[in-house]
C-alpha cells in the first residue's frame, strides 16, 4: 500500500453552464509516495516524485452535497506555465473532434 504526500495548490476552471462539473488545476509541490507493508504496516521505502501538474474533472454529488472526482484527465508537462511553453500547450474545456496521432 502507498500513501502520497504532497503540499497541494488547487485551481478551479471551467464550470459547466449547470454548475455542476469543472475542472481542478492541482499544483502538487514535495511529492513523496511512502509503501508500506500490509502485514506489518511498516514502511518499506519511500520515493521522492518532484514536483507535478494534474487535471481532474469534479461533479457534485447532490445526494452527498459534496464535489467528488470524476476522471482523472492528464499530468501537465513540467514548466507549462512558463511563457515559452504556454505557446505550444492550450488548455481546452472541451476536446477538439480529432486529436492525438490521428491528427
Amino acid at each position: 500500500h502507498g500513501i502520497l504526500r504532497c503540499i497541494h495548490q488547487v485551481e478551479v476552471r471551467h464550470f459547466s453552464e449547470d454548475g455542476e462539473r469543472c475542472l481542478v488545476i492541482d499544483r502538487q509541490t514535495s511529492r513523496r509516495m511512502a509503501t508500506y507493508d500490509y502485514l506489518n504496516r511498516s514502511r518499506v521505502t519511500t520515493q521522492d516524485l518532484g514536483d507535478g501538474t494534474v487535471v481532474y474533472e469534479m461533479v457534485y454529488d447532490k445526494q452527498g452535497q459534496r464535489w467528488k472526482v470524476n476522471a482523472f484527465i492528464q499530468e501537465l508537462p513540467l514548466g507549462w506555465e512558463s511563457a515559452s511553453k504556454r505557446k505550444r500547450i492550450r488548455l481546452h474545456s472541451v476536446l477538439p473532434p480529432t486529436i492525438g496521432r490521428d491528427n
